[in-house]
């Protein structure tokens, strides 16, 4: 006979016991959280690329025009990585909750 010391009272999401197809449930969102990591890596990836190809067009003497241009373009990789962290992590914390952990410990 194995026996374990049980989880305390205020440990266990009570609501989630019971609750049938955990580990399908916690495959899918794994699958899924990595799909999301991967878009948002090549979104990542995409911007700064972009980035680059902008410095590699200006040319060797630009005007205070073009720099400003330049230096505003430049932020808009900052603000995309911005709004990614962002959507990851209220992503990231949905999926937590659809995996129907029994305790806090384990989630």
């Amino acid at each position: 006979m194995l026996v374990r010391r049980p989880d305390e009272p205020n440990d266990v999401l009570w609501e989630n016991l019971g609750e049938k197809g955990a580990l399908k449930r916690r495959i899918i969102t794994y699958i899924a959280t990595l799909l999301v990591l991967v878009a948002a890596a090549g979104v990542i990836y995409g911007s700064s690329f972009w980035k680059k190809s902008l410095k590699d067009d200006q040319s060797e003497n630009p005007t205070t025009a073009e720099t400003t241009r330049l230096t505003f373009l430049g932020l808009v990789p900052a603000i995309i990585i911005s709004i990614i962290n962002i959507g990851l992590t209220k992503t990231i914390r949905y999926f937590g909750q659809l995996e129907k952990y029994d305790t806090n410990t384990a989630y």
